[in-house]
């Protein structure tokens, strides 16, 4: 993880100005974060569980990289927006796997920030193959962000 990641302790106040992101003119949007049936910890990629109001019908199912502020700090993500077909679901869910975070928060609000698409949602085979999918997954989401990210 870059140390741009680990260092910033940006209050989420200024964080529109401490970013500026030239691919995808987003907004941050605000969410409490809802308790999950733990699918994501059991695989060793704990999420936060959100609302899909504020997104659906805004942005197609997917897979994005994006940036997540909670407690004054901003921290790489990866954004799922989608149905999980790996668990046969049909509706959309939205989840954000925020890396290097281990923090339960459920009932708290969190802000977020897509950035860049990074793939469809796609249907898997077992839990190994969808395991090594989020790790690639997380590895672009932190080189695009590594690479899109200037402080103004």
């Amino acid at each position: 993880m870059s140390n741009f990641f680990k260092l910033a302790k940006l209050k989420c106040k200024q964080k529109i100005h401490c970013f500026k992101i030239q691919k995808v003119k987003s907004r941050w949007i605000k969410e409490v974060v809802a308790r999950g049936d733990g699918y994501g910890k059991k695989i060793g990629f704990p999420t936060l569980n959100l609302n899909t109001g504020q997104v659906d019908g805004k942005i197609k199912e997917g897979i994005y990289a994006s940036i997540t502020c909670y407690d004054k700090q901003i921290y790489p993500s990866v954004l799922f927006y989608g149905p999980r077909l790996i668990k046969g679901e049909s509706h959309n869910v939205l989840e954000i796997y925020v890396i290097d975070f281990a923090k339960k928060i459920y009932g708290q609000e969190v802000e977020f920030k897509i950035i860049d698409f990074i793939r469809e949602v796609k249907n898997f085979k077992n839990i190994k193959e969808l395991k090594k999918e989020i790790k690639k997954d997380v590895e672009k989401s932190l080189k695009i962000l590594n690479k899109l990210r200037k402080l103004v």
